[in-house]
């Protein structure tokens, strides 16, 4: 039989061996496991969809020899801190070609601030085109317009018996004395579907790409919308190759506008019906919507 003396001994014994496994052994994996934190998910969180913010229309009015319904401008970019306002016929101002239009973006934020509401004064910016129209073949005026530096680019319609779109490509002076498109760096954009009067009437801007789009998008106009795409030298990187981009659109076709951040492409459909052929012209607008659709 173990004496007192005995049994105290081995208790004494069995708490030291206790306290060495919890300093050397229990409480370091503790100590690492407390370090350690809780691993995170590394998948990134779903960007949230875009919902563009649609403000008022504000009219900003031009001086009247430039704000005549036979100007039909058909297109806008800014180039630096102009505005520069593409009239679908440009013959129909100045001499010769005829010219675009400018406006500088202080002009326009001064109107928008309340600073000033006098009509805007563009300013003329001079379009040299030599032997443009003879070269395309029903000639039917310029669709839109973009920027890449100097570089300037330029849709125009034509009906040479079907309809047909083009692209041409040309520099504009940097103090805006001038725009000179070549002709022969022509392409033709056939279009998406058999409709009169229609073809690619939008540009956007990307970086060094361009993209052109049709007029009519959508079910029961053109059912599989493409974006061709053409790189700065405007050769076409596009229909040619099969590299083109499909378009997501609603029902209804759209006029594409711009290009946003991450790359959302915004649209607006817009209908007006004209319920006066006579002056003053009365206008109702059936339907407008404004949403992301790349």
């Amino acid at each position: 039989m173990l004496t007192r003396k005995t049994t105290l001994l081995l208790v004494f014994v069995l708490l030291l061996l206790v306290a060495f496994a919890i300093l050397f052994f229990i409480a370091p994996a503790v100590q690492i496991a407390l370090a350690t934190p809780t691993p995170r998910s590394t998948l990134a969180a779903p960007t949230p969809p875009l919902v563009p913010t649609e403000h008022a229309v504000v009219t900003i009015p031009l001086i009247a020899r430039v704000s005549i319904n036979t100007a039909e401008y058909s297109g806008m970019a800014w180039y630096g801190d102009n505005l520069i306002l593409l009239p679908q016929y440009p013959n129909r101002f100045g001499i010769g070609d005829g010219a675009l239009l400018s406006i500088p973006k202080a002009d326009l934020l001064a109107f928008l601030d309340g600073k000033t509401t006098s009509p805007l004064i563009p300013r003329y910016v001079p379009l040299s085109a030599p032997g443009l129209t003879q070269r395309v073949p029903g000639f039917e005026g310029f669709e839109s317009i973009g920027f890449i530096g100097d570089d300037v680019f330029m849709t125009i319609e034509a009906k040479p018996g079907t309809m047909m779109g083009n692209l041409v490509k040309g520099k504009i002076a940097s103090d805006l004395s001038r725009i000179q498109l070549d002709a022969t760096t022509l392409l033709q954009i056939p279009p998406q579907a058999a409709i009169s009067n229609f073809s690619d009437e939008a540009m956007v801007v990307a970086g060094n790409k361009l993209l052109t789009m049709y007029e009519a998008n959508g079910a029961g106009a053109n059912p599989q919308p493409v974006a061709h795409v053409f790189d700065q030298s405007a050769q076409a990187r596009g229909f040619t190759d099969g590299h083109f981009l499909h378009l997501t659109v609603r029902p209804r076709p759209v006029k594409f506008v711009g290009l946003l951040q991450h790359g959302e492409i915004p649209a607006v459909d817009v209908f007006i019906e004209i319920q006066s052929h006579q002056p003053p012209f009365a206008a109702r607008r059936v339907h407008h919507t404004k949403e992301p659709v790349l």
